[in-house]
Formats: C-alpha cells, structure tokens, sequence
C-alpha cells in the first residue's frame, strides 16, 4: 500500500531557513495538468516581523525562489500556473499578489484583508478576514466579486476552501463551527450586510476549526479541530451531512488530504501522521515517525525547536498520488510513491 513508503527516509527533504522559532504560518498548494508547486509563508514572530516566501516546483525541477523583507502574516497561495503568489502581511499593506521573485503585480483594496487565502483555477482568490469576513477577487478583470460579513459575532476566518466545481465555498472560524456557502449568492449579497448565501452550518463548541479539505471529486469534506478531532462530511446539494467523527491524537489537527484514488484520508497533528478510511470511518495506520519528543522545556531553545519541527503545516498528494509532501514547521518532506 502507498503509506508503505512513509517507514522509509523521504525522498527528498527541504530544510527551511527560518528567522525566528515559529517556523511556518501559511502553506499553499498548487497543483494542475503541467505544475505542482507549493508555496511557504514564515515568520519570525507569527505577526509582523520580516519574513519569507519559498516556493519551489514539487518535482524537484526549477529553481527555489526565496522572498526576503517582506512582512507577512497568516496564509499565502499559489496562482497563476505557480508563477504568483497572494500573500497578506499586515492590516497597512493587506493583500498583494506578487511574483515569484517578489516584484508586486498588484494589490487589492485596502478594506480587505486576507488572513486565510485560497485560489481557484487561477482565475478567483476567495479570503477570509480576521472580523468575520469573506471576499472573492476576480484576477483578470480586478474586480472584487463578493465582500460579505458571515456571522453577527464577527468571528475570525480560520480557513477557507473551494468545493472542485467552483461553487461552494465552506469557512472555519473559532466557536461559530464550519459553514458552507454558495459562491453565486455570495455574489449577489449587498457589500457588507449579513450573508444570505449561507447553505449550510455546523455550530460547534468553543473550539478552533481548522484545513477544510474537499475530495478530489467534491464528494467529502473534511475539518480538523482543535480538540484532535476530525469532521468528515458528506456534501450533496448544498449540505454537509456528519458522516464520521474521527479521532487519533489530543493535539489539535491543522492539516489534511484525501488520496486522489483511494478511500483514504491523511490527516496531520503534532508529529503524527493518520490515514483513515472514508468508508468505514476506521483507522488505517498511524505514523508516529514524527512523534514529538517528551518533555518540552519552552526555556531551552534547542528542544522547543526540535518540537515546533514536528509541527505538520500541510499535507499534499500531487501527481495524481505518485507524490506525498508533508510541510512542517521548519522542513518539507516529500515521497516518491510511483
């Protein structure tokens, strides 16, 4: 089986240079016919020192552009065919889309703000905001397509993610759950007012959401949580229906990835790899090779960094599942599964 491969050395690994001990803070894929690439967002204190982008092709071809002197904070995404990057850095200089070499191609308006990123097809950005917000960016025409507040609690977006089709939109934020929304309505919503467009929503506790995920044929959506939980959704019509609850680990999961092919789901917490089969809900296999080491002493830099590098940021198939990238806080481990 592919996850056969992980008991063995990656078969490529990229160290990251980073200035401070936060590691990562936003990771984007990218992955079409002819690219699969990934970009990195890190800062040195999570807010708004300088930080950098690096972003390189995953087929180990090309070359490794660095982005040095640029603030950023939160996400960033890959667009363009891996010839752009959106990224936010902070409230004064908000979203800019840039080149790989980090020349500016152009930024968006200055009341929007883009904490969580997503590109689709190269032709929309969809951002979440850190007040409730979600907003949809037409890349060609520079039109700002939707701006909706989506709750009256004004809850941070945590993550943001395209259903495959283009059409639906689903949002995490902190204690107002998982919410799905269709992209038409959102663009017919009035600037500013309370969305309509809502399709679906899932209240939960007061706990974090995070990395929805869709399947590759939009079927399952998948959010991590918190409290080491996994929500795995059927979506049809519109609604999500809970059909698993899974739970492998007490750390909080930030990363997913459903296998292109199989009924696997990979999700990622700290130092521990999950797969998982979405038919039955069971667990497949756990991959404690990354397993944080015990105790952590946050006063001893070299054990905190050894800990914050099992941090898992994302998790990525590409090559149609021939290739498996798992991005942590301070490395990029990527295995050949062909």
């Amino acid at each position: 089986m592919w996850f056969e491969a992980l008991d063995n050395p990656p078969s490529r690994q990229i160290e990251l240079i980073a200035d401070g001990e936060d590691g990562i803070t936003g990771v984007g894929f990218l992955t079409t016919d002819d690219h699969h690439g990934i970009a990195i967002a890190s800062s040195a204190d999570g807010q708004n020192s300088e930080s950098w982008v690096l972003t390189f092709p995953l087929d180990g071809t090309g070359e490794v552009h660095v982005l040095e002197d640029i603030a950023l904070f939160g996400d960033v995404a890959l667009l363009l065919g891996g010839k752009a990057i959106a990224t936010f850095a902070n409230e004064e200089s908000g979203v800019a889309l840039r080149t790989l070499t980090g020349e500016l191609i152009e930024r968006l308006p200055d009341d929007i703000d883009g904490q969580c990123l997503a590109g689709f097809n190269d032709i929309l950005l969809a951002g979440g905001t850190g007040n409730g917000q979600v907003w949809i960016w037409a890349i060609d025409s520079k039109q700002l397509l939707a701006d909706v507040q989506t709750s009256e609690w004004k809850q941070q977006i945590v993550a943001i993610a395209w259903h495959p089709s283009g059409d639906w939109l689903v949002t995490t934020s902190q204690g107002d759950g998982v919410r799905l929304w269709s992209v038409a309505k959102l663009q017919a919503t009035p600037h500013g007012d309370m969305a309509t467009a809502e399709s679906a929503h899932v209240t939960g506790e007061n706990r974090m959401y995070y990395a929805p995920t869709f399947s590759s044929d939009g079927a399952l959506v998948a959010v991590g949580c918190g409290n080491g939980e996994v929500l795995l959704f059927d979506f049809a019509s519109g609604q999500l229906r809970l059909r698993h609850t899974l739970k492998s680990s007490e750390e909080e999961v930030m990363a997913l990835a459903f296998h292109p092919t199989l009924p696997h789901l990979v999700t990622g917490s700290q130092g521990l790899l999950s797969i998982w089969n979405t038919t039955t809900g069971e667990l497949v296999i756990t991959h404690a090779a990354l397993v944080r080491p015990e105790p952590v002493d946050d006063d001893d830099d070299e054990t905190y960094e050894e800990f914050s590098s099992t941090q898992i940021a994302g998790i990525k198939f590409a090559r149609g599942g021939k290739l498996f990238v798992v991005a942590r806080s301070f490395t990029v481990d990527l295995w050949d599964l062909a």
